[in-house]
């Protein structure tokens, strides 16, 4: 059991990896992926508060781990592709 099995997938020969950190602290190093292309989304604020955290489910708190996960999803995939079409453009 893996909470982040990027590794496995590695292993089992993916070189197209997206992982999803509930957390900044989690390191994951790229160079145990080589040749593969690791996006990283991570979240923009700490949403670590503690044990009581982990049991509130209310409307609003569901809703805002949504709408962060959606903008750091984007805000990571934006730069992603930048960086992509600006290495397309060295070639």
């Amino acid at each position: 059991m893996d909470p982040l099995p990027a590794g496995e997938l590695y292993r089992r020969g993916h070189r197209r990896i997206v992982s999803v950190f509930l957390s900044d602290d989690t390191i994951q190093n790229r160079a145990e992926f080589p040749a593969a292309a690791l996006l990283q989304i991570r979240p923009s604020v700490n949403i670590k508060t503690g044990w009581t955290s982990c049991f509130d489910f209310s409307r609003a708190s569901i809703e805002r781990l949504i709408a962060l996960g959606y903008t750091d999803a984007q805000t990571y995939i934006g730069e992603a592709q930048d960086i992509f079409e600006k290495r397309v453009e060295i070639k």
